[in-house]
């Protein structure tokens, strides 16, 4: 009798050490787990803020900005990857958000290219604006210097490889044309041609530099397609557990 009691004391006793063992080795687990989710959490809060600085570094065609953001993501990457306790919860976030950099990653030349390129087209509107802003200081002999003259804004496209960039340039290079040879007309008709006409050339001329500006506009539009901005807002908005 007394060797079942000590044999049933030292079953409870073996059962109360394991069962405070686990629960130890639970309590571990958790409070690592939670620790991982915090570690996770605080990644997910930096790269959401790069991902800011990167869209604003697209719209300012700022180069250093966004590779800097795109390298700081790919460290959070890093500290996010190895948490084994999370790693089935982060997975399809990071999926996306490795899928997205990847494509931010292409898109470097793009943004060196978009960025020059604005720059040039912002120097071609300025002497269109300092050469032709002024209805009132056009007269017939600058009318027809510009035939030449407003060719030489063009942009040459040997300097870009980035298709999206040539079209832009391309789409330029044609309005500054139509500028030219629509100034010409304006420059011959004014002496010879009805009031009607010279104000059909006028209106013609005016579409021309119309046309100028919406390639301008064009290229800022396309910006969101090009670097899939919805594509960052929806991993910005992944809840911590992924």
């Amino acid at each position: 009798m007394k060797t079942m009691k000590k044999i049933l004391i030292g079953t409870l006793c073996c059962v109360a050490i394991t069962g405070f063992a686990l629960y130890e080795a639970y309590s571990i687990v958790k409070k690592e787990y939670l620790h991982q989710t915090e570690i996770a959490a605080v990644a997910h809060e930096k790269i959401n803020y790069n991902l800011d600085m990167i869209k604003i570094a697209v719209m300012t065609e700022d180069v250093e900005t966004y590779e800097k953001n795109l390298a700081e993501i790919t460290e959070q990457i890093n500290i996010i990857a190895p948490l084994g306790l999370v790693k089935s919860e982060q997975t399809d976030y990071l999926n996306q958000l490795e899928e997205y950099t990847t494509l931010l990653n292409n898109k470097v030349e793009l943004l060196t290219e978009m960025q020059s390129i604005k720059s040039n087209i912002a120097t071609v509107k300025d002497k269109l604006n300092e050469n032709y802003g002024d209805e009132d200081s056009i007269s017939r002999d600058k009318l027809k210097e510009s035939k030449d003259k407003v060719l030489e804004f063009k942009i040459k496209p040997d300097e870009y490889t980035e298709e999206k960039v040539l079209a832009i340039i391309n789409q330029v290079n044609g309005a500054l044309e139509g500028i030219s040879e629509k100034a010409s007309a304006l420059a011959e008709c004014i002496d010879t041609c009805y009031a009607d006409r010279i104000s059909e050339i006028d209106d013609e001329l005016a579409d021309k530099m119309k046309s100028f500006a919406d390639a301008v506009d064009e290229l800022n539009s396309n910006l969101e397609k090009e670097f899939s901005f919805d594509k960052m807002e929806s991993i910005k908005e992944n809840k911590t557990n992924g």
